[in-house]
This record gives C-alpha cells, sequence and structure tokens, in this order.
C-alpha cells in the first residue's frame, strides 16, 4: 500500500491541531480553577493510606495512644525524678519498653494517614505518602523520633551488670534518695554518673507527646462524655480544671524531687531538702524510703499550687529557691486560671436556677416597691416558686425556634405527642405521613400555663392537666384528666360551660380553637378526620339536651349548657404570662384593699389612690426598673 505525501502531511496537521486544541482546552479549565478557587481533590494513590472518616481502627488506636499517653504523663517524670533501675529488667522496665514500640508504631501510623489541606476556600484530602511525609516532618516527626530512641541503653553499656545478673533483679527499684557516704554503696547498684543522668532528662521528651495528642483528648472527651455520657459543657470543662490540676500538683512534685535528686551529692556539697525532711524523721525514729520522698513533694507542690504555705517545707539552697521561685510564678498562673474559670462555670451551670434567683429578686423588690400586704406577698412566692417548672417549660420555645423546621416538629411531637394521645380523638393519628405532621404541628401548638389553688379556669381552650388536681361537674380530674375538647363543636350551645376549679396549684397544656384552625390550614385531611369525631359528640348531646327538654326534666348533668350556666369566663388568647399575673394582683389585691390612710401614693402623682384595672401594674419583667 503506497501513502501519498499529500495524504501524510493532512494527517500531520489533523494530528497538530487537536494537540493545540488540547493545550487551549487544558489553559482554559486551568484559568477556570484559577478564578473559582477551586482545586481538583488529590486522589488515593495506595490502599495502605488510611482516611479517618472511613478506617475504624483509627479511632480505637487513638483510644490506645491515650491510655499511652497518660501511663506516660504520669509515670516518666516520677521515674526520672526518683526511680534509678539500673542496669536490671524489672517489671517497669518490661512496661517501658512497650510503651516505646507503641509509639513507634505511631509514628508509622501517621506516615500512611491522610489529612486534610486547604487551598483557597476549599479544604481537600492528600492521600499522596510524599506530602503526608513532608508534613510530618516539618512538624512532629523530630519529637517523635527522639522520644523512641532507647536512652535506656546508656545504663547497660556505661554501668556493670549486678552480681545476680540482668535477671536477678526484676522487681528491685531503687529510689535515688541516699547520699552516698566517703565509704561508698554496698548496694546492688552503682549511683549513675552525671552524663548518665543527663541522659536520662531527655526522656522526659515524650511529655511533649501530650500537647500533641490535646485534639484526639478533646475529641474523644466530647465523643464519650457528651454524646455517650450527655455530660454538659460545664461539667466537661469542670472535669478538665480537675485533671489539669492534679497534673500540674503530680509534674511540679516530680520538679520538687528531681531538683533534689540531681544536685551534687559529693561529699561536703550543700545539703538538700531531703537531707532535712529525712534528719527531722529520723528525730522522729521513722524510716524514709521513696515513696514518702514522693508524698512530701507532692505535699509541698500543692500547698505551693494552693497559695496556702505551711512554711514547714523549704528551699534550703540557691537551686532549690530558684526552682521554688519558678514553681510560685507558674502555681499563681495556674490557681488564677483554674478560679477564674470555675467561677465562670459556676454562674452559668444552671441556667434555669439563675433566671428563677432573678425572677424571685425581681419579685421581691416589686413587692417591696408597691407595698403589698403579707398575705399576697406570701402568695406570690408560692405561685412562683411551683411554677418554676412552667417557666422553663415555656422557655423550651426559643430552643425550638432555633431549630430547623422539619427539626421542630420532630421533636416537638416527640416531647409532646405522649400529652397529645391522652386526647381521645387525637388517637390512631399516625397512619398516613399527613396524620403524622398534623400531631407534629399540634405539638408545636401546645401552650403551658399554671393556675394556683381556688382559682377558675377560663373556658374555650382544650385543656392536659399535667400537675395538681381540679374539680369539674362534681368530679375530681387528676394527672392526664383532659377536658374542654367540646371546643371545636360547632354550635356554642352544646358547648359544657362548666369552669373547672383548681383545688391545688396546678400546670395544664392548652390548645385553643385558633391554633387547631391554623393547623387545620396546613392539613386539611387530617382535621376533617377530627371533625367527623366531634359530630358524635354533637350528635349526643343534641339528643341528651332535647330528651331532657321534651321531658320536662332538670338540665342534664354530663355537660352545662350556655343558657344554664353562669359566670362562666372564656379565655383571651393573647393574654401573655406577665398581664395574667397582673390582672391575678389587681383582683387579689381587691380582696386585700387596706383602709384609705394606710395605701401609698402613686408614682406618678400625688393623688392617694390603689392602682385599679385603668392603672395596672408593671409586669415582674420590668419591676427592677
Amino acid at each position: 500500500m503506497v501513502v501519498s505525501s499529500s495524504t501524510t502531511k493532512n494527517v500531520a496537521m489533523d494530528l497538530g491541531e487537536k494537540r493545540t486544541r488540547g493545550r487551549q482546552g487544558d489553559q482554559r479549565l486551568g484559568r477556570n480553577l484559577k478564578q473559582t478557587g477551586t482545586q481538583p481533590q488529590v486522589r488515593d494513590p495506595g490502599r495502605c493510606v488510611l482516611d479517618p472518616r472511613k478506617h475504624r481502627f483509627l479511632s480505637v488506636w487513638d483510644v490506645v495512644m491515650v491510655f499511652a499517653l497518660g501511663f506516660t504523663a504520669i509515670v516518666t517524670p516520677v521515674e526520672v525524678a526518683l526511680i534509678d533501675e539500673g542496669p536490671c529488667l524489672t517489671p517497669l522496665f518490661m512496661v517501658n519498653r512497650f510503651i516505646d514500640v507503641l509509639f513507634g508504631l505511631d509514628m508509622m501510623v501517621i506516615f500512611n494517614t491522610a489529612f486534610q489541606e486547604q487551598r483557597g476556600e476549599k479544604t481537600v484530602w492528600v492521600y499522596s505518602r510524599c506530602r503526608i511525609a513532608c508534613r510530618y516532618a516539618k512538624s512532629w516527626f523530630l519529637i517523635d523520633f527522639v522520644s523512641v530512641m532507647p536512652f535506656w541503653l546508656t545504663g547497660f553499656l556505661l554501668l556493670d551488670p549486678p552480681a545476680e545478673g540482668y535477671f536477678g533483679c526484676i522487681g528491685a527499684v531503687q529510689a535515688v534518695v541516699e547520699r552516698t557516704d566517703a565509704g561508698g554503696d554496698s548496694d546492688h547498684f552503682v549511683k549513675i554518673g552525671s552524663s548518665v543522668r543527663v541522659v536520662r532528662l531527655l526522656r522526659m521528651l515524650k511529655l511533649a507527646r501530650i500537647f500533641k495528642a490535646t485534639r484526639v483528648l478533646k475529641r474523644i472527651f466530647q465523643d464519650v462524655l457528651m454524646t455517650k455520657l450527655e455530660f454538659t459543657f460545664a461539667g466537661i470543662k469542670l472535669l478538665q480544671l480537675f485533671f489539669m490540676i492534679i497534673i500540674v500538683a503530680h509534674w511540679q512534685a516530680c520538679l520538687w524531687a528531681g531538683v533534689a535528686t540531681y544536685i551534687d551529692q559529693t561529699p561536703g556539697s550543700d545539703p538538700t531538702w531531703i537531707d532535712t525532711y529525712r534528719a527531722n524523721q529520723l528525730d522522729l525514729g521513722m524510716e524514709v524510703g521513696g515513696f514518702d520522698i514522693y508524698v512530701a513533694a507532692l505535699y509541698f507542690s500543692v500547698m505551693t499550687l494552693t497559695s496556702i504555705g505551711y512554711g514547714d517545707m523549704i528551699p534550703v539552697n540557691t537551686t532549690e529557691r530558684m526552682v521554688c521561685a519558678v514553681s510560685m510564678i507558674i502555681s499563681a498562673v495556674s490557681w488564677t486560671y483554674v478560679l477564674g474559670t470555675a467561677a465562670g462555670i459556676a454562674a452559668t451551670l444552671d441556667p434555669n436556677n439563675v433566671v428563677y434567683q432573678t425572677t424571685m429578686d425581681q419579685l421581691n423588690h416589686f413587692m417591696r416597691q408597691r407595698h403589698l400586704p403579707r398575705e399576697m406577698r406570701l402568695m406570690l412566692r408560692d405561685y412562683f416558686a411551683a411554677a418554676r417548672e412552667v417557666h422553663q417549660v415555656s422557655g423550651d420555645a426559643e430552643l425550638l425556634a432555633k431549630m430547623s423546621p422539619l427539626l421542630q416538629g420532630t421533636v416537638a411531637c416527640c416531647a409532646n405527642k405522649p400529652w397529645l394521645d391522652k386526647i381521645w380523638f387525637l388517637r390512631n393519628m399516625d397512619q398516613t405521613r399527613e396524620e403524622r405532621d398534623f400531631v407534629a404541628d399540634l405539638s408545636m401548638k401546645l401552650r403551658t400555663a399554671a393556675f394556683v389553688a381556688n382559682e377558675r379556669l377560663p373556658l374555650g381552650q382544650l385543656y392536659i392537666l399535667r400537675k395538681g388536681m381540679v374539680t369539674r361537674l362534681w368530679r375530681f380530674l387528676g394527672q392526664n384528666a383532659v377536658w374542654g375538647e367540646d371546643v371545636l363543636l360547632d354550635s356554642s350551645e352544646l358547648m359544657c360551660h362548666a369552669q373547672a376549679v383548681a383545688l391545688t396549684y396546678v400546670e395544664v397544656f392548652t390548645l385553643s380553637p385558633t391554633q387547631f384552625a391554623e393547623v387545620a390550614e396546613l392539613n386539611p385531611m387530617p382535621m376533617r378526620k377530627v371533625r367527623a369525631r366531634m359530630r358524635r359528640m354533637t350528635v349526643y348531646r343534641a339528643v341528651i339536651r332535647h330528651l331532657k327538654q321534651a321531658n320536662g326534666d332538670d338540665p342534664p348533668r354530663s355537660f352545662i349548657p350556655k343558657s344554664d350556666a353562669q359566670g362562666f369566663v372564656f379565655s383571651n388568647e393573647a393574654e401573655s404570662l406577665d398581664e395574667k399575673l397582673t390582672r391575678r394582683v389587681e383582683e387579689k389585691l381587691t380582696a386585700f384593699q387596706p383602709p384609705a390612710a394606710a395605701l401609698p401614693p402613686r408614682w406618678s402623682s400625688g393623688t392617694a389612690r390603689w392602682p385599679t384595672r385603668s392603672t395596672p401594674f408593671r409586669s415582674t419583667k420590668h419591676a427592677a426598673s
């Protein structure tokens, strides 16, 4: 087959045009990405890179590392300050090597864990091992690497093994608290030299991992304490302060004991506070061991931290005085932070109790300012003390208002459906989605009200008795009782106009016809079902009334028609809790009205007359102003 030169030239031109168009398309894509500020997400190059969002292993590993860090934070300072194992394979030595292995594995996990990176306005996950390694090398790699270095080998290389061998002293731990006499020491261990002690101090670099793991600790605190145990933020903060005080006191105690341990112990050198403490204990006939030294150092640390200062343990050389001065500064800052944070938490630990106490203070100021009679003051205090829960429930509406519409209905239905189930015409209203929405909307319309003893509950509302006892139609009604459902009847003549009277302090949930109408506009089909059920009550009452009238008998006792009722009062839906309180105070003041000579003058005029309905009291909300 022969290919002409013209054909070859055309094919080359076509390939050139395609490459040009491809480069232009890539340039346009780059410009678009630059303008929008978005970057493509880096793909996962391999299966071994761990994604924190998907791999459950990382959550378990975080918990394991928290326990390892807790052991390090507590034991490592004590080891460096007080314990000299020497070249021996003790149980503590084995545990430390196991912790070192965990820290080494943690470095490998970090090298293979994806991380988030901010690129402009977009956050992407990076899976490239090269970039993961570079990021780790620039941050915590050096500290992590130094923390797992085998500094413990210095004891095996520089010191002679004990006579029993490396395994012969398992379980033996010697506290470096005794000064070497001129005659030497007869124990198995040789006191480590100054170079070995300096190397031991490098083990304190492990504590830097605790600051690195602060974010992990915070996440575990929130996941476990808040999600599972349902601790409040204030409770979690108090718990964090408690642990902070313990850690600071422990570290400061180890520092105070380590200073005396690491000071030059040659004969003729300056004494330390350990020497003074041992001499005092020996005068009392008591031996001093390593644990006694730690308890004494912890005693001094807590005494310094809390600024008590008994003065029975003091520094005895220049080095100890310098360390003591630094400890005082650290303790002052730490204790000030603890006190300030604890005071702020105490002020908001129980917000409902703070609101209640503020309300009672405003009430007392209001009653003193108005010179209310003693009987009236006792009644108002009893009412507000009993209605404390009602005011808390009323404040829940503000919390619901911060939720989305779907969450509002779901939460309100879950919280109030047990009460709505007491209403007979709402039972089994969960067959369809619209019926469930209807019940959820009614749950959001429930309002809480409170009444004192001997108070009449106004008509025109459906009541669900939440607390207390009332009497109505010669019957006593207790908790969970429902009445007033006839407000949905079409004929007002068939409504029962008998008012319930509170025998004790009562709390009720209320639903008005207006609230039913608002819900019916959104859910017409369930409301038709409710009205069909209410027709049964209409027929029932109409038949009873007709038979009573036809036979000339007394009015029916199951309900009192409007024509046979007297002195009934309908509720004012627009009346707020403050307005209701003002109205109740005015009504009671009429009964407790003192003689004209004892009446206080109005604040706005010089005439001496008691405020009436035309001059109502200010609400308790503004009484203090």
